[in-house]
């Protein structure tokens, strides 16, 4: 039976009034219609322009009008192996990964040397993990593309490896070997082998065979150590550590390898020692020297001087790990002049995602809302999606009195969070847009806000604390504020903020027994710290009629915590003022 083009349903999408029909060609169709030379010219020259054509439309993306000119071609002349491994490019394309074999296949066994061919298929049958195939056309290929030889063995020892032969692949592996000469990825490749064969002795052969191949190169001495020590032979590693710092006492990555390996074992002053001298040694790389600094650092027992760090930021003023270096050193101490050397790492490398953070974090942290504006502005510029930047934008807009854009910016975060599926942090955002509301006097927006904050996290204890906390204050649906308050002290019944809010709700429901007892229990959780707490406690001894110097000393109390931690916001509190003052209560 005739076989068919097969070009592929999905170029009816690519071009709409696109059909392919093949047509029934009669039995007796033959060369006879070609029969003059003239005319067998003109059907080479009309193949020649489709094939072209096609070539030229598939370059422009036009993947239809490329199978389109590729089936013209195939009436001219269907038994054409560059037809059809055209057509298993366009299919590779496209992604349609089994016609691509498919035609490629036909391609093949009507042009069966041809290497281009073989080659292309091999790496299709790979793709599609039909690694059976693809090696056995490599194998194929070792002998018939001899230029390649190295290629094909690295192939065919990755494909080994994927189907967990591990022995076939240290053949590919030495074979490739025999072809490229010996060296680290190859005997890399062979030591894991041999190690998943439970061969150590021929595994560390491998690594031996590469020290005396390379006798000068110290970084195979450090290697074998390394891998000692990863498999947990501490014995072998100490002895090639030891060994090839003896034999090459000055070279920088045994010196640091050595070093490690001290400090490990318990030996720190000595591997602190080593790593200093290193530090200071200007001859070698600033790779090693910034690591071995590092390594320092990161260490509170290493008693480095600071003067160590400054040394290398004169020597290295353009290179910004070593600011970053010294400014984790200067953290590790609560030293905050850290911030101004990741100042200068920043300016010098913008493009350091954590350090913006940690910059802009820092600045939170301080009064100066402008600081931690500009931090977050410069930061979002490299980094615009970064959530913790674009949350401390919206904190530095509150603390400059633009709400609006703070919820703005915000309501940007909280996109960004559901896209990603970071529904906690769409909650925590969300909450926040509600407290905003409620500062600005919009409740209703602000229970909004809290309701879709409860949406994306039910649990949210901040969200349904502070919800029910301003349901009170307006007297608004008390019971609902009830619930939720009581759902926080369940999960955490240790809570001062949350205690206070039970409390008040339970007195604004005139459940006064029940919010003495909350209000004292928030009161020994640290409530007694909170000038809000002591003033709820005030009103609550006041409304169980106990003595006026009781209730009135609470007010007292609280207008005097009040003074000391909001003075330029007085005028907030003329009611507690009042209270203080006079002794007498206000609804």
């Amino acid at each position: 039976m005739q076989e068919d083009l097969v070009i592929p349903e999905k170029f009816n999408d690519l071009k709409k009034n696109f059909k392919i029909v093949l047509l029934f060609i009669p039995i007796f169709f033959s060369l006879h219609t070609f029969a003059s030379d003239r005319d067998s010219m003109i059907v080479k020259k009309k193949f020649q322009y489709f094939f072209l054509e096609s070539l030229r439309q598939k370059n422009l993306g036009n993947y239809a009008e490329a199978a389109d000119n590729l089936y013209r071609c195939y009436e001219l002349d269907k038994n054409n192996s560059v037809l059809y491994s055209e057509l298993a490019v366009l299919n590779a394309n496209l992604n349609i990964g089994k016609s691509a074999i498919y035609n490629m296949e036909r391609a093949l066994a009507l042009s069966p040397q041809n290497v281009h061919y073989r080659q292309t298929l091999a790496q299709y049958y790979y793709n599609t993990s039909q690694y059976s195939k693809a090696a056995d056309l490599y194998k194929g290929l070792v002998n018939d593309d001899k230029n390649k030889k190295n290629v094909y063995h690295y192939l065919l020892a990755s494909i080994y490896t994927t189907t967990d032969q591990k022995q076939e692949a240290i053949n590919e592996w030495d074979n490739l070997e025999d072809e490229v000469g010996i060296n680290d990825k190859i005997s890399i490749e062979k030591f894991k082998l041999y190690r998943a064969l439970n061969k150590d002795k021929k595994a560390f052969g491998e690594i031996d065979r590469l020290i005396k191949a390379f006798p000068k190169e110290t970084s195979y001495r450090a290697l074998k150590g390394d891998l000692y020590m990863a498999i947990g032979d501490k014995k072998k590693g100490e002895k090639t550590y030891a060994s090839g710092f003896k034999s090459f006492p000055n070279d920088p990555t045994l010196t640091y390898r050595y070093a490690f390996f001290k400090i490990e074992c318990g030996e720190k002053e000595i591997g602190y020692d080593l790593l200093k001298e290193l530090v200071k040694n200007k001859d070698i790389s600033y790779d090693i020297r910034k690591e071995a600094l590092f390594s320092l650092a990161n260490d509170s027992a290493s008693k480095i001087d600071d003067d160590l760090f400054k040394q290398m930021i004169r020597e290295y003023p353009n290179e910004e790990e070593t600011h970053l270096v010294y400014a984790s050193y200067l953290l590790l101490k609560n030293d905050s002049s850290a911030f101004n050397y990741i100042e200068e790492a920043l300016a010098i490398n913008p493009q350091i995602e954590n350090s913006w953070v940690a910059l802009a974090s820092y600045h939170a942290e301080k009064e100066d809302p402008n600081l931690l504006y500009n931090t977050c502005i410069n930061g979002l510029e490299q980094y615009p999606e970064n959530s913790d930047m674009l949350y401390l934008l919206g904190l530095s807009l509150i603390r400059k009195k633009d709400s609006l854009s703070a919820i703005k910016t915000w309501n940007k975060l909280v996109s960004l969070a559901i896209e990603s599926d970071e529904m906690m942090l769409a909650s925590s955002v969300m909450g926040q847009i509600g407290d905003t509301y409620c500062n600005m006097g919009k409740n209703e927006l602000a229970f909004a806000a809290y309701d879709s904050a409860l949406v994306y996290n039910e649990n949210n204890l901040i969200v349904l604390n502070n919800y029910a906390y301003y349901l009170s204050l307006g007297n608004k649906d008390l019971n609902r504020a009830e619930k939720m308050s009581g759902k926080t002290i369940k999960a955490n019944p240790q809570s001062s903020t949350f205690l206070d809010t039970y409390a008040w709700i339970s007195f604004k429901l005139g459940e006064y027994n029940i919010a003495r007892l909350y209000i004292e229990q928030a009161y020994y959780y640290g409530g007694d710290k909170s000038y809000e707490s002591t003033d709820h406690y005030g009103d609550i001894l006041y409304k169980m009629g106990e003595p006026k110097e009781e209730y009135h000393a609470k007010w007292i109390k609280a207008w005097e915590m009040v003074q000391e931690k909001h003075p330029n916001e007085l005028y907030k509190y003329e009611k507690l003022k009042r209270k203080a003052e006079t002794g007498i209560y206000e609804e």
